[in-house]
């Protein structure tokens, strides 16, 4: 196997917490809805972004020791996370109800592949390395991870109650 092919390469625990930022989205959408969980995320991105913007523009301070990431990767997880956590409020939304696993099953998958699929193609299209194979493997990961984010989902729900009149979820 090439090295630039092997996960341990290029895969990074970051990958994985995109997995548990669509638990967090699907157990706010189950207790508050839709537009609480929106208007959550779009505060959550404000702040990041107020906070980015004073440490790279208005602070003289260095930020980080190490090297960033170039500007298109980092502008690439931002737009491909911010529409995956749109999309996967969405479709918590609209399928929300019974039985209880479709909600969060079917927001997390559509989540990470639109994740996916906005974000290496316009973080690597060009790039000479093997990012199609980086994109599929990253995905069967999503797609594994979203299956276990089932389990501290269904542990949850006796904790954090839906939101009335929704009909479960």
């Amino acid at each position: 196997l090439q090295p630039q092919l092997q996960p341990s390469q290029w895969l990074t625990n970051g990958h994985f917490f995109v997995a548990i930022t669509f638990l967090v989205l699907n157990l706010t959408n189950r207790r508050y809805g839709a537009a609480y969980a929106t208007a959550q995320v779009t505060l959550v991105w404000i702040i990041l972004g107020s906070l980015g913007y004073y440490y790279f523009v208005v602070s003289e301070q260095p930020f980080m020791e190490r090297q960033l990431p170039p500007v298109r990767v980092s502008a690439s997880l931002v737009l491909a996370l911010l529409t995956a956590q749109y999309l996967c409020i969405s479709i918590f939304d609209w399928t929300r109800g019974r039985p209880w696993w479709r909600a969060p099953i079917y927001s997390a998958i559509w989540g990470s592949a639109t994740f996916c699929f906005i974000f290496y193609p316009a973080a690597k299209y060009g790039i000479d390395t093997p990012w199609i194979n980086q994109m599929v493997i990253h995905l069967i990961l999503m797609t594994v991870m979203s299956f276990l984010m089932l389990i501290p989902y269904f542990l949850l729900r006796p904790v954090v109650k839906p939101l009335p009149g929704s009909g479960g979820a």
